[in-house]
């Protein structure tokens, strides 16, 4: 059985956020600086929160079937069933409800949890149908080389989101509000504050909510691959394989109170503008953002692997592996499942605009391991006979590392402020070539930037999502080591490291927002060369 339990301020004392929109020049909607709109006291959001709690429970249970049949001295299969059972959440006093927008989409209400059952507990529909076959082989031919391959599907489970997104921030449990200020007139001041009684139920305004999907299904994949495995000289193995996963109905955050690009304050143009909150018997509005969690994203990769093993033969013992892939998704998923996209679709009527690349997606990797023992000293194959003092120095070493190549992270494109003035993320319009050959990118200039322009006031921008990729990776650790015999039992090993011993500056993103000052540089770096010596005793 699954716990969570968790008491949250949230944002009881409020927060004002700054973006620069109101110092960036009006006419190319660059520059402007977000110091800048601070001193000048004008944020472009403002929040604040009541305190929220909750003692979750969620039972998980799986049972399978799996039988292992060898059909012929050759051929092996694996043959299996797996049916998991996870039932959705319930807070243990039912201090929770659910903005529902899928019962009646034209117009939502706030269900309570309420005892009785687990749907009416969850507010959340249990997925009982969770059924996952697994099927591999193995065909040996000849004595060196046997062919491989399997297919499974494999369920996954929501989690509840932290203290901000999940159920019990809903009224009449939590009261939060979100204040979009107004570009043209100006609505929202720092030395005003955040309006009193904002989150109070009775004169509650700008409310946030959040969502799930009242019939939430668990996300799944299926997985398969087919490979060749060879064992070579010199106790090496060579494998190379098609890897391939489909992903479904994956959990999405997307905005379910949307407002569509146009003037004035954002809240007033929501989809939604007014709900009763059952308990404090109160009608709220205007509302402001759902955070809306729904089984509705999709995912897949395709890949090329390959892997040369050898095995410790004459001191010597090494793994290389290489993948060469696509991975395409129309969403990133929860804000603890990482990323470099944008939480938020641009457009939430329109989420096929959201498919590209994958924030995981890179296109080359490459990463070899290896260890040498050096063949000097008492037991190898040069100076066997050594006396104590010259196998002390000389003798007994080992040299090991880790090499890494691969292609640049993916970098996703934004605009400085909100010229949609939707709330939500926005992106820019692509209106030529953005990419630049090796020869012509620098620090400086990464990317083409006048193939991006910021977005018309009012509308979405049509680049899509992840179009730029970062400077790649190159990485070299290397260590060399030596162990020193103390008595029978008890040794000290030596060891002298080096992280990124060639010193490869491992450069960061370049800046991806049209409108900032340094749009298209690159001005960080990772940890440069770094060396440390170590004493490990052993016994």
């Amino acid at each position: 059985c699954m716990q969570s339990h968790l008491a949250n301020p949230n944002e009881a004392l409020g927060a004002f956020s700054f973006d620069g929109g109101y110092t960036r020049n009006t006419a190319t909607l660059r520059e402007g600086n977000s110091v800048a709109d601070l001193l000048l006291g004008l944020p472009f959001q403002a929040s604040v929160s009541t305190v929220s709690y909750m003692n979750q429970r969620s039972p998980w249970y799986g049972f399978y079937f799996q039988d292992e049949w060898r059909a012929t001295p050759r051929l092996t299969l694996n043959l299996g069933v797996r049916h998991d059972l996870r039932l959705p959440w319930v807070e243990t006093r039912n201090l929770w409800a659910n903005f529902d927008i899928d019962t009646n989409p034209a117009s939502a209400a706030l269900v309570l949890a309420q005892a009785g059952s687990r749907a009416s507990r969850a507010t959340i529909n249990p997925d009982r149908n969770d059924w996952a076959p697994r099927f591999g082989f193995a065909y040996r031919v000849g004595d060196s080389t046997v062919f491989r391959g399997g297919y499974g599907i494999y369920y996954s489970k929501y989690e509840p989101m932290g203290g901000a997104q999940y159920l019990q921030t809903n009224p009449p449990f939590q009261y939060r509000a979100q204040l979009n200020a107004d570009r043209i007139n100006v609505t929202l001041q720092l030395r005003n504050g955040i309006p009193a009684g904002t989150v109070s139920p009775r004169n509650a305004a700008n409310i946030g909510t959040s969502s799930y999907q009242r019939d939430l299904r668990s996300g799944y994949a299926q997985q398969w691959n087919l490979n060749i495995q060879r064992q070579l000289p010199a106790q090496m193995l060579f494998e190379i394989g098609y890897f391939g996963n489909k992903a479904n109905k994956l959990m999405r955050r997307t905005e379910g109170n949307w407002a569509l690009p146009g003037p004035g304050t954002v809240n007033p143009r929501r989809r939604y503008q007014r709900v009763l909150v059952p308990g404090d018997n109160v009608l709220v509005g205007p509302l402001a953002n759902t955070y809306r969690h729904e089984a509705t994203s999709n995912a897949n990769f395709q890949s090329l692997q390959m892997k040369v093993e050898k095995r410790l033969t004459a001191g010597l013992t090494f793994l290389t592996s290489y993948v060469f892939s696509k991975a395409i998704s129309d969403g990133r998923g929860v804000a603890g499942a990482g990323g470099v996209s944008n939480i938020l679709p641009q457009n939430p009527l329109d989420l096929r605009a959201e498919r590209s690349l994958a924030d995981e997606h890179r296109a080359h990797r490459l990463v070899a391991s290896y260890n040498y023992d050096l063949p000097f000293g008492r037991g190898r194959r040069f100076g066997a006979w050594w006396k104590r003092l010259a196998d002390g120095v000389l003798g007994g070493w080992s040299m090991g590392g880790i090499t890494t190549l691969s292609s640049g992270q993916l970098v996703n494109l934004s605009v400085q402020g909100n010229p949609s003035n939707t709330g939500g993320p926005d992106r820019p319009n692509a209106i030529g070539e953005w990419r630049l050959g090796k020869s012509e990118r620098s620090l400086d200039r990464w990317f083409n930037t006048r193939a991006f322009a910021a977005n018309a006031p009012f509308t979405f921008g049509n680049a899509g999502r992840n179009l730029l990729e970062g400077p790649g990776e190159v990485n070299f650790d290397l260590a060399i080591y030596k162990a020193f015999t103390v008595r029978e039992g008890v040794r000290f090993q030596f060891r002298a490291e080096t992280f990124n011993a060639m010193n490869t500056p491992p450069f960061g993103a370049p800046n991806a927002q049209v409108g900032n000052a340094v749009f298209g540089q690159i001005s960080a770096a990772g940890r440069p060369r770094n060396c440390q010596l170590g004493l490990k005793l052993v016994f």
